[in-house]
């Protein structure tokens, strides 16, 4: 999600609460390891994945107009359907790659959990898990 001074990737992912903490080991694990092996038939299934969601979203008013709404407040303008394919169209698995490792070595991150959430390690050694798996 892009927003004027940050964005924000997310995930959701649900488990039973004895299996949470290991869920988040696979998360981690799985986040860290794309950035390596991410590769061009799963980048060619992202593509048609974000193109196809670009074209259903104009087939609601609702969805029309938000998509508009957070392109306003995110870039200053509405952005053409043809450029936002060219730039879905543009990325390689090398861009995938790095932009991945550039979010990994940025970014803070932050867990919301719904339910007991006991044994969830800490935000803060999720990031240490991150940067060590990233440098």
């Amino acid at each position: 999600m892009p927003y004027a001074d940050t964005g924000m990737f997310g995930l959701y992912a649900g488990t039973d609460e004895k299996d949470a903490p290991e869920l988040m080991r696979v998360v981690i694990d799985q986040i860290t390891t794309a950035t390596e092996t991410i590769n061009e038939a799963e980048i060619a299934r992202s593509k048609a994945q974000m193109k196809a969601g670009l074209l259903m979203a104009l087939e609601s008013s609702e969805a029309r107009l938000s998509q508009l709404a957070r392109q306003m407040l995110a870039y200053g303008r509405p952005i053409p359907l043809n450029e936002i394919v060219a730039k879905v169209e543009g990325v390689t698995v090398e861009s995938a790659r790095a932009a991945g490792r550039a979010l990994i070595r940025r970014s803070r991150p932050a867990i919301a959990a719904l339910g007991p959430g006991n044994g969830l390690e800490s935000t803060a050694a999720i990031a240490e898990s991150l940067d060590r798996r990233a440098a």
